[in-house]
Order: structure tokens, then sequence, then C-alpha cells
């Protein structure tokens, strides 16, 4: 009987659990949907900055430039492809900046432009590089403090495709945004049928 019990109590957490990521989840996906996704773009100032100081200054520039090149192509592929809501970029520099809300002057547009965006903006973060939880090469979904998502939020997609081929940033973008839009469909949905059973 004992055992049964536990098992019961198992099964009853678990439940509740779930429950409060999917409330967790529809609550991330409406404040995407009402805010923007702030995008981190990488820098590599450490690497930069180590290489300069071992006189390494060719590498230094090789790394700048790719740097350079890697930002301009997610620019690019957000203003073509990412279509679920606003966004707008950011320097890895200013993740401090970010986190505290302190926008003037960090945030910009496609056009390099700085954006004015209230500090009360809902918003989450997002970024190219490696999965947490998994460790592969991915376009990630954080929230405000860098912290990635979870399911059943769709934060991830993979840069690879089976594993084997790479994907371009314009196809990781396209498909994302679907993801997100079936989501956020479906978690409006299962607020409508929440209020209903009430």
């Amino acid at each position: 009987m004992k055992l049964l019990l536990l098992i019961l109590s198992f099964f009853f957490v678990g439940i509740l659990q779930a429950q409060d990521q999917r409330d967790n989840a529809a609550r991330q996906i409406s404040d995407l949907k009402k805010g923007f996704l702030l995008v981190r773009l990488k820098q590599n100032a450490l690497k930069i900055q180590a290489l300069e100081t071992h006189n390494k200054t060719e590498e230094a520039t090789d790394e700048r430039k790719k740097m350079e090149v890697e930002n301009r192509e997610t620019i690019a592929a957000f203003k073509k492809s990412y279509n679920f809501g606003k966004f707008c970029f950011f320097y890895s520099e200013h993740s401090n900046e970010v986190r505290q809300r302190k926008f003037q002057g960090v945030l910009f547009d496609t056009t390099l432009k700085t954006l004015d965006i209230p500090s009360s903006t809902p918003f989450l973060t997002a970024e190219f590089g490696e999965s947490m939880q998994m460790g592969l090469e991915a376009f990630v979904i954080m929230d405000t403090n860098f912290v990635q998502l979870q399911h059943p939020f769709p934060f991830m997609e993979k840069t690879n495709a089976g594993g084997v081929v790479k994907r371009t940033k314009f196809d990781i973008l396209q498909r994302m945004s679907e993801k997100l839009a079936d989501f956020y469909s479906r978690s409006l949905e299962f607020k409508s049928r929440k209020k209903k059973n009430k």
C-alpha cells in the first residue's frame, strides 16, 4: 500500500511540474510575441585581446574579421528569415546591461541604428552558439538572464541537419520562426481550453 501511495505521489508531482513548465512556456511565448527577441552578437574580445597581448596581430585581425562576417550573416538572416515578432541586436560586451535592462545605446536594428526600447519591454535573448544541455551547435533562445529555456518551449534549432550537413542561418531562422508560430498558436488554444474548464 505504501509503495502504491509513493508511486501515486510521484505521478501527481510529475503532472504538477509538467503543468508549471507548460504555463511558464506559455508566458514566455506570449512575452516574446508582445516584446522583443534580443540577439547577442559575439565579439570574442578576450580571445582577440589575448592574441594582441602575445603580439599575434595578424591572427587577432583575422579573428576580428571572422566575427564581423559572422555577425553580418546573422543580421542578414534575421532580416530575411525571422518573422515571428520584433527583434534587435546587441554585442556580447553589453550582456550585463541587457541583463539589467539598461538598453540605452546598446540595442540596434538591422541597419545598425540604435533603438530606444523602454526597460519594461518584455523580451527573451538568443544567440548562435552551443546548447547548454546537449552541447550542440545551435540557435538557442534564453531568458532575460541568458539561461536556456526548457521544453515545451521550442528553444533550440540545431545548425546541423541530421548531425551532418551544416544548415544556413537563413534556414535555421525560418524553421525557428515556424516552430515559434506553431507553439504560440497551440499555447493560445491551451489557454482557451483552460479558461473553459474553470
